[in-house]
């Protein structure tokens, strides 16, 4: 196969999605899109079985799950795809069926009759992210096709995971990134509160231990300024006599009265095992479909005190005033200390709040390095 030349370069019960209306899909697709679909279920078994042995050789790893296991890249597998031509091919696959009568905004609705299909792109973009994890000359070659992955985020496709591998600690490729990308996340955020477009944002705004200032000012300014409303809500109880009790709401997440639905940090503090972890490490690393509303919005809340970390570091002025002067993060020293203190809170949360406190009131202008 050769693909083309690259084209492009409580109880809680309403998440927090702010989709006006579910996409509609015709009852019955035109003629095209249904030729799509019948010959992707006459090869999906044997395209599904391939794809899942190139993803599960991509890595080392105990996990058999192709679509969780992360473990170290396998070089070899990655020179190879390189060498084979596999990217541009694999993106040609992509993009194709939207070429041939299918919208990408049916992906988003729910219809059974495209499961195969998504399946299928999503181990392609699988396979891709693998491809290029820590390996520069092959994220180099798929950043070709960039403008085709930012075309397909929010459309549960999995593009989301493939182009933070493309970027994450690649400098000359961190360094390509401008302001409309991250307004897309920004985007992204306003209509749904998910957590893995908070995990792109902190993959960009440093590589590896240091800052990337320029993309930290644009995450600052497009998001923390301009679109604080998206940001947790958090507030310490010190009601005297009884512990600090750290209380967390997520905007547009409410309860089935329809008042607001506040989350108590200490719900979280479970140390019963899950998969071998805790409760609150189990939430942050488990596969975010499966997770309850509560679970993916306090990793929301997890990965955002993450993010104010990272785009802090490097004493970053503009980071570091917003975050201080915003009374709805609860940031203040003699707040972080409480948190610190109170052993009712998540482990896993005391350690972020940790890192704030370093960020936000010891490593930081006036001090010299």
């Amino acid at each position: 196969v050769r693909s083309p030349s690259a084209g492009g370069g409580g109880t809680p019960v309403t998440p927090s999605r702010v989709h006006s209306e579910p996409c509609k899909v015709p009852e019955e697709l035109p003629a095209n899109a249904q030729a799509v679909l019948r010959h992707t279920a006459a090869c999906y078994q044997a395209v599904r079985a391939t794809l899942n042995t190139l993803v599960l050789n991509a890595t080392f790893d105990e996990d058999t799950n192709p679509m969780s296991r992360d473990g170290p890249p396998n070089r070899l597998m990655q020179k190879l795809l390189r060498e084979l031509e596999a990217i541009p091919v694999v993106m040609y696959l992509v993009q194709l069926p939207f070429t041939r009568g299918v919208e990408i905004k049916w992906m988003t609705s729910g219809d059974p009759r495209f499961a195969q299909l998504i399946q299928i792109i999503t181990l392609l973009y699988r396979l891709m992210k693998q491809a290029v994890k820590n390996d520069e000359t092959n994220a180099v070659e798929l950043h070709k096709h960039v403008n085709i992955i930012r075309a397909h985020q929010g459309k549960g496709l999995s593009a989301t995971v493939t182009l933070k591998e493309i970027y994450m600690g690649k400098r000359k490729l961190l360094a390509k990134i401008q302001p409309d990308l991250i307004r897309l996340f920004v985007h992204l955020l306003q209509e749904e509160r998910d957590p893995r477009y908070v995990d792109f944002l902190m993959s960009v705004c440093t590589c590896g231990i240091e800052p990337m200032p320029a993309i930290q000012k644009m995450i600052c300014t497009e998001l923390f300024e301009q679109n604080p409303e998206l940001l947790p809500i958090i507030q310490l109880d010190h009601r005297s006599g009884a512990p600090p009790r750290l209380s967390i709401l997520i905007p547009g997440s409410k309860n089935e009265d329809g008042s607001d639905l506040w989350m108590d940090a200490a719900d979280f503090n479970d140390s019963h095992q899950v998969n071998g972890r805790d409760l609150a490490s189990h939430i942050l690393t488990a596969d975010v479909t499966q997770l309850s509303t509560a679970q993916k919005m306090f990793r929301f809340f997890t990965r955002v005190s993450n993010l104010a970390g990272k785009v802090s570091l490097g004493r970053n002025q503009a980071a570091l005033g917003f975050l201080l002067r915003n009374q709805n993060l609860c940031f203040s020293y003699e707040d972080l200390v409480a948190i610190l203190k109170e052993e009712s809170i998540p482990t896993l949360t005391r350690a972020r709040f940790t890192s704030l406190m370093i960020r936000l009131y010891v490593d930081r202008d006036p001090q010299s390095s």
